[in-house]
C-alpha cells in the first residue's frame, strides 16, 4: 500500500522515465561507428550561427509579449522584457511544468506591475506559439499524401474538416468557448498557480476583449517571422549536415512537429520523443537513423546554448528563485 501511494504521487515524475528509456532503446540499435564518422562531417560555421539565431527568435519573441502587454496598459521596457523572456528558459530548465514561462509574471510583479495582467500576457504568447504550431502540422499532413493511399488521404481529410467546423463552432457558441477557452487556459497555467487562475480568468476573459483585430494581426505576424527564423536555423543544421536535399519546407515540418510532440510530458527536452519521431520523418526520405539521431542533438544542443544565455539572462535581472517554489 505504501509503495502504491509512493509511487502514484511521483507518477508526474517518474513518467518522464519514458523519454529517456526510449532514447537508450534508439542508441543500442544505432552503428555508433558510422555515428561518429557523420560527426567529424558536420559543418561547425553553420551549427554556431544556428546556436546565435536563437538570440534575434528570443527578441522578436520578446517583442510580442511587450506588445501583448502594452496592449493591456502594462509599459514594460524591450530590455527587460528581453531579459526577463530569456531568463524564463534557464528557469524553465530546472522546474517542474511550466514554471519557467510564468516566471515572467514574478518578474512584472517584482518590477511593480499587477498579478493578472501578468498571467494573461504569458498565456496569450504561449497560446500564440501553440497554435501556429498546431496550424503547420495540420497543413503538413497534405504535405504527407503521397505516403499515404487515397483511402487514408479521405479519411484524415475528413477529420481535419471535422476539427474545423468544430473550432468555427465553438468560436460562436459564446458558452461554448468560454468553456473551451477555460480549459485551455487551465491546461497551460502550472498546478501550482490554479488557485489564483480561478480568480484571473475572470478577468482573464474581459481582457481578452481589449485586444483587437490589428492586435492578434501584429501577434499572428512576429509569431510567424520569428518561427520562420526557426525554420531557418533548422535549415542550417540540415545544410551543416549536407542534407540540404530535404528541402527547406521539409526541414520546416520537422522541427515543428518535433517541437509539438517535445510539448508531450513523457521526457525532457524531448528526449527519446523527439529522436524518434525525427527517425520516422527522416525515413521517409531514406535518411539513415544516425543522421536523424544528431540532427535531434543538435536541436537539443542548440536548446542548452539558449538555456545558457537565460542564465547569463538571469545573472543580469535576477529574481528569487525560491519565490517559484513558495
Amino acid at each position: 500500500m505504501a509503495l502504491g501511494r509512493w509511487f502514484f504521487s511521483r507518477v508526474d515524475k517518474l513518467i518522464y522515465l519514458f523519454g529517456i528509456g526510449l532514447f537508450i532503446f534508439i542508441l543500442s540499435k544505432i552503428d555508433f561507428g558510422y555515428y561518429l564518422s557523420l560527426l567529424n562531417q558536420i559543418d561547425i560555421i553553420y551549427i554556431v550561427g544556428a546556436i546565435f539565431l536563437g538570440l534575434p527568435i528570443i527578441m522578436i519573441r520578446s517583442f510580442r509579449w511587450k506588445m501583448i502587454l502594452s496592449t493591456m496598459g502594462i509599459s514594460y521596457s524591450f530590455k527587460d522584457s528581453f531579459l526577463a523572456y530569456l531568463s524564463s528558459i534557464y528557469i524553465g530548465s530546472f522546474t517542474p511544468a511550466r514554471i519557467g514561462e510564468f516566471s515572467k509574471v514574478y518578474y512584472l510583479k517584482s518590477d511593480g506591475h499587477p498579478l493578472v495582467p501578468g498571467i494573461v500576457s504569458v498565456f496569450l504568447d504561449r497560446l500564440s506559439d501553440l497554435l501556429f504550431l498546431l496550424i503547420v502540422c495540420l497543413a503538413s499532413f497534405f504535405y504527407f499524401t503521397s505516403y499515404l493511399d487515397s483511402s487514408s488521404v479521405i479519411f484524415f481529410s475528413l477529420v481535419i474538416l471535422i476539427v474545423l467546423i468544430l473550432l468555427i463552432f465553438i468560436v460562436y457558441k459564446k458558452g461554448i468557448y468560454k468553456s473551451v477557452l477555460k480549459k485551455i487556459f487551465f491546461g497551460l497555467t502550472p498546478k501550482k498557480y490554479r488557485k489564483n487562475a480561478n480568480l484571473v480568468f475572470s478577468d482573464f476573459v474581459e481582457r481578452f476583449k481589449q485586444f483587437k483585430l490589428n492586435d492578434y494581426l501584429v501577434i499572428s505576424f512576429l509569431t510567424f517571422f520569428s518561427w520562420l527564423l526557426s525554420f531557418v536555423m533548422s535549415w542550417w543544421i540540415v545544410k551543416a549536415m549536407n542534407l540540404d536535399y530535404l528541402g527547406f519546407i521539409y526541414t520546416a515540418i520537422v522541427l515543428a512537429l518535433s517541437m509539438l510532440i517535445s510539448l508531450v510530458p513523457v521526457s525532457i527536452y524531448g528526449i527519446g520523443t523527439r529522436d524518434a519521431l525525427v527517425i520516422l520523418l527522416f525515413g521517409l526520405k531514406d535518411v539513415a537513423a544516425e543522421k536523424a539521431i544528431i540532427f535531434s542533438m543538435l536541436l537539443l544542443l542548440i536548446t542548452v546554448a539558449t538555456t545558457i544565455f537565460g542564465l547569463v539572462a538571469w545573472i543580469l535581472k535576477p529574481i528569487k528563485l525560491k519565490d517559484l517554489r513558495k
